[in-house]
């Protein structure tokens, strides 16, 4: 098996350009999950949430914060306010969330040989995303701030529709569109990308022990991010929202605009990409 290195740390300015790759690349996917097909078969909707398996790939080979933090900004930037949307305070649960989901994906993986693992962090990710928000989702009804539609044969059960939908976003995101194409990305990149950027492959770490990393310190810190994300969600259905606005994008040219926004986020990638390798040939020269 392919020798791992052990030694690895990224300077501030390697970490900038991880952070802008996969804020750029995350949100141009997030972008392109909205032109996609949806399915509908009777209560339940079968969508794609967005490509997990990017945000898995790049913070597994590079490094899991900053890719988390990246990512969740993309999705804030590029799936909204590039389309001139912006949800003010409730933007704060999702960002929470998915930043938590992907940090936490990343880090369960020592060794990106190792597709077991890899395929593990997808679930982790997509599994933590989904289920608390679908918790959240349970609370916004159990209290009264969102209505239940009734569904045709069905008992009107918030956790059975919620279970459905957790089954749906972590089958099509999780596996379909995460796992498994992490599974191939991940060894296939492995040692190969990390050097356009001048940077040596993530160490190996050692087997993750669940009982040293939850402490209390990242307990108590877990359970504040989540009252956070629930406050703001809640504020959110009460309408009590900060810069919240919607500048009708999408309705411009007959509802294509998303295409033009496309476009604009493949440019500022490719930018970035070139900024980022122009960077590692000034390092090494």
């Amino acid at each position: 098996m392919q020798t791992i290195e052990r030694e690895r740390r990224l300077t501030s300015n390697q970490k900038f350009m991880v952070f802008m790759l996969s804020m750029t690349i995350f949100g141009l996917a997030d972008l392109v999950t909205q032109i996609l097909p949806e399915l509908s078969i009777g209560f339940i909707e079968i969508r794609v949430p967005y490509f997990a398996f990017i945000a898995i790939t790049l913070a597994i080979l590079f490094d899991p914060f900053t890719v988390a933090i990246g990512s969740a900004f993309g999705a804030v930037i590029f799936g909204g306010l590039l389309m001139g949307n912006f949800g003010g305070v409730g933007e704060i649960e999702g960002f929470l969330q998915l930043s938590v989901a992907i940090f936490l994906g990343g880090m369960a993986v020592s060794n990106p040989l190792n597709k077991v693992q890899v395929f593990i962090a997808s679930c982790i990710t997509v599994g933590f995303d989904k289920f608390v928000g679908g918790l959240v989702d349970v609370a916004k009804v159990l209290i009264g701030l969102e209505g239940l539609e009734p569904v045709s044969g069905l008992p009107e059960s918030i956790f059975i529709i919620q279970g459905v939908e957790f089954l749906n976003d972590f089958i099509l995101a999780g596996i379909i569109f995460g796992a498994f194409p992490a599974m191939y990305l991940v060894p296939k990149l492995y040692g190969k990308i990390e050097p356009l950027l001048g940077m040596k492959p993530r160490k190996e770490m050692p087997k993750m022990e669940w009982s040293k990393i939850l402490n209390v310190k990242v307990i108590l810190v877990s359970i504040i991010l989540g009252l956070i994300s629930a406050g703001a969600a809640f504020l959110s259905e009460m309408d009590i929202n900060i810069i919240e606005f919607e500048l009708g994008f999408e309705e411009l040219l007959g509802g294509k605009f998303i295409y033009v926004a496309i476009i604009i986020s493949a440019v500022l990638l490719f930018g970035i990409w070139r900024y980022c390798t122009s960077k590692r040939k000034e390092s090494t020269n």
